[in-house]
């Protein structure tokens, strides 16, 4: 997801927001609730040349956020 001029704090409230309302509506496959929990990895781009490093430092910082737990965010500091 992009969020146009947004700095980190915003977009990881955004993405909590995201996790928070997904644990309170589980899926329902075949009669049984499925929990899902989203990760994500948050870095700012300021420009569109740098969108592709961005997205670089995004990956990495997905798998960051699935080394330390579900539903989570990670973000450049």
């Amino acid at each position: 997801m992009l969020f146009p001029a947004t700095n980190n704090i915003i977009a990881e409230k955004i993405c909590n927001n995201l996790n928070y309302q997904r644990r309170d509506s589980p899926c329902l496959h075949e009669g049984n609730e499925i929990g899902i929990a989203l990760g994500f990895g948050i870095a700012l781009a300021q420009s569109p040349k740098d969108i592709e490093q961005s997205s670089k430092r995004v990956d990495k910082l997905l798998y960051l956020a699935k080394q330390n737990g579900r539903g989570r965010a990670e973000s450049e500091k």
